[in-house]
C-alpha cells in the first residue's frame, strides 16, 4: 500500500532536498491524509509530514515572504512581501493555482492579514497610509492615515478574527494602539502602553487584545470597555516580538529577542474588577512551559487550529524553525531535520483544519507541508 510502481511514501519527518516534489507523488500524498488522518489526540514525539509543490510554485515572490495567512473558511492563502505585491493562491498541495496577484506600486509590503471574516485583506508597508483589499470587488481602497493620529508608520498590526466586530489594531508610536473599525474607516479608541508596543494578537472570540513590547508586559485589554484587565509579566522577557493566541481561547504563547518561547494559561490571568479606576499592577506570571529551542528573536508563532501543535520560528538563523506537542509540551524530535530545506522563515500560518502548514522565507518561497494527523485540509 505504502508502493506505487516503485516508489515509496516518505515517512515520518522525511525530507527530499529537492526544489518540487515528483507530481505523481504528490498527487498521493496529497490525498493520503483521508486515510492516515485521525483527528483525535496527537501523540508525542514524532509527527509525519510531507513536503508538498511550494503554495506559491505559480508566481514566486521577487523577495523576503513577509506575510502568509490562510483564507478563514477555505483553502486560499495570501502571500505578501516587499517586492510590493499581494498575491492569493488556491492551495490544493499539487498544483496551487493562482488566483489573483494585486500591485501595490509604491510600498514595499510589511504585513498583509484576512480581516472581516475573510471579507477583505488589510495590507501596509512603512507609509503614512495603508490599503483594504474587497475580495469579492477585486477593489484596493488606500486609506491615509486615522484621524487623529499623527502615526509614522502603519506597517505593524493585527487584525480581528470577528465579523461582528471588524477591527484592526495598529502598533503605534511611544505604547499606544490605535484601533480602527472596518466598517467606518474610523478610529474607535486608543489603547496605551507603558514603553514600546511591538507585538499583539486578538483572543479567539475577538474580545480582548493581548499586547506586549519592549518591557516584557503582557498586557490583556477589554475591548469593548478599552480597560486594561491584566498585566502580566512574561517571565525571563526582557523584549516581546511575539504573541499568538490559541483558537481554543485557553493558552497565549510569546516569544523574546533571546528565542525563549513562554506558554501561559489565559484562565490563570487575574482581572481588574468592573469600574476599578486604579491601574493595573503588572505581576508576575509562571508559564506552563518555557521553550528554549531557539537561539536568535522569535518572530513567528503559530497554533493549529486544534490547538495540538505550536510553530515557532526565527528569521535571525537558517532553519529556525520548530513544532510543539503542546499537550505534553514536547519538541517534535523528528520534524524539521537537517535536510529540510527552509531556509529563514520570516512567516507561518497553519490551514484551517491544520492539514496544511505554510512557510515563508527569504527566498520568496512559500514552502507547503502536510500533515498527517489531520484529515482535513
Amino acid at each position: 500500500m505504502d508502493k506505487k510502481k516503485g516508489k515509496k511514501r516518505r515517512g515520518f519527518g522525511e525530507d527530499s532536498d529537492e526544489d518540487s516534489a515528483d507530481e505523481a507523488e504528490v498527487d498521493i500524498l496529497s490525498g493520503a491524509g483521508a486515510l492516515l488522518g485521525k483527528n483525535k489526540q496527537l501523540a508525542p514525539g514524532l509527527i509525519e509530514t510531507t513536503r508538498l509543490r511550494d503554495a506559491n510554485q505559480q508566481e514566486p515572490s521577487k523577495s523576503v515572504v513577509q506575510s502568509v495567512e490562510f483564507h478563514p473558511a477555505g483553502q486560499l492563502l495570501l502571500t505578501a512581501g516587499l517586492d510590493k505585491r499581494l498575491r492569493l493562491f488556491q492551495v490544493d498541495g499539487i498544483e496551487n493555482p493562482k488566483v489573483q496577484s494585486v500591485f501595490f506600486p509604491d510600498t514595499p509590503l510589511h504585513k498583509a492579514a484576512f480581516a472581516n471574516d475573510g471579507a477583505q485583506v488589510v495590507a501596509s508597508g512603512r507609509r503614512k497610509c495603508f490599503y483594504i483589499y474587497d475580495l469579492a470587488a477585486s477593489r484596493v481602497e488606500r486609506v491615509q492615515g486615522i484621524v487623529g493620529r499623527q502615526e509614522k508608520s502603519f506597517e505593524s498590526f493585527v487584525t480581528c478574527p470577528s465579523s461582528s466586530n471588524p477591527l484592526v489594531a495598529f502598533l503605534g508610536n511611544e505604547g499606544c494602539i490605535p484601533l480602527l473599525s472596518l466598517k467606518s474607516r474610523q478610529s474607535v479608541g486608543t489603547l496605551k502602553m507603558n514603553g514600546t508596543v511591538r507585538t499583539a494578537a486578538f483572543s479567539a472570540n475577538g474580545q480582548e487584545l493581548l499586547t506586549a513590547g519592549g518591557d516584557g508586559v503582557v498586557h490583556t485589554w477589554d475591548l469593548r470597555t478599552r480597560r486594561c484587565l491584566d498585566r502580566q509579566i512574561d517571565e525571563g522577557c526582557l523584549n516581546s516580538t511575539a504573541l499568538i493566541c490559541s483558537n481554543s481561547g485557553s493558552l497565549f504563547a510569546t516569544g523574546s529577542s533571546s528565542g525563549v518561547v513562554n506558554v501561559y494559561d489565559r484562565q490563570q490571568s487575574s482581572k481588574a474588577e468592573v469600574g476599578a479606576n486604579r491601574p493595573v499592577a503588572a505581576r508576575p506570571a509562571s508559564p506552563l512551559h518555557t521553550f528554549m529551542n531557539l537561539t536568535t528573536t522569535v518572530d513567528s508563532l503559530a497554533f493549529s487550529p486544534d490547538s495540538q501543535v505550536l510553530a515557532m520560528g526565527s528569521r535571525m538563523k537558517k532553519d529556525s524553525l520548530r513544532l510543539v506537542h503542546v499537550p505534553s509540551y514536547t519538541v517534535f524530535k523528528n520534524w524539521p531535520t537537517s535536510r529540510t530545506p527552509l531556509g529563514y522563515i520570516h512567516s507561518l500560518c497553519f490551514s484551517p483544519k491544520g492539514g496544511f502548514l505554510a512557510a515563508g522565507n527569504a527566498k520568496g518561497k512559500v514552502l507547503l507541508y502536510r500533515l498527517h494527523h489531520y484529515a482535513e485540509i
